[in-house]
């Protein structure tokens, strides 16, 4: 049996940062999220778990609705799950890289300008947000200097600080950082 990823108020592991992700609401979101701590942690459990909160159709005691089901299969088309399958499709050319490279997050930025097809926003989650390459983080800042209210940016990273003087969430253009333990 597949992997289930459980609601918000159903994980343990992180007690500190799901109570903090239990107050994030539509209205009140910050428009992007740096989830830092080790590899493992639950930090893209978590990415899926709010994005499956604030997509559910069912409410609190959703048995299980189509929006949920989705989420957890990162096949809803609201969600932008830029995995090295994301990064491979939209790399051109033979040398395909295990950075997240300028192409990728230039195509992600595209996508996140449409509006959202069946959720109330559009979410993508970049899963190991550090291994983004100089020139993905410059595309990258415009989206997050400028954000679309019906957008939703969660990168997690083993080291949310592995960015540098000069990186993204050192310049504060991260809307919330949530430390993993």
């Amino acid at each position: 049996m597949p992997f289930e990823i459980p609601k918000l108020s159903a994980l343990s592991t992180q007690p500190q940062a799901r109570d903090l992700l239990l107050g994030v609401t539509l209205a009140n979101r910050a428009p992007s999220y740096l989830f830092a701590g080790p590899s493992g942690c639950g930090k893209a459990t978590h990415a899926l778990s709010l994005v499956k909160t604030l997509f559910c159709a069912g409410g609190k005691d959703c048995p299980g609705c189509p929006s949920c089901r989705q989420v957890g299969a990162h096949s809803h088309p609201d969600l932008i799950w830029v995995d090295r399958a994301y990064v491979a499709a939209h790399t051109k050319g033979e040398g395909k890289t295990l950075a997240i490279n300028f192409e990728s997050i230039q195509s992600l930025c595209g996508a996140l300008q449409s509006a959202p097809f069946a959720a109330p926003l559009r979410a993508a989650v970049i899963p190991d947000a550090d291994r983004m390459n100089e020139a993905a983080q410059d595309v990258l800042l415009k989206t997050l200097e400028e954000p679309s209210p019906k957008t939703l940016l969660i990168l997690t990273a083993d080291n949310g600080m592995g960015w540098g003087a000069h990186g993204l969430f050192a310049a504060g253009k991260i809307g919330q950082a949530v430390l993993f333990q």
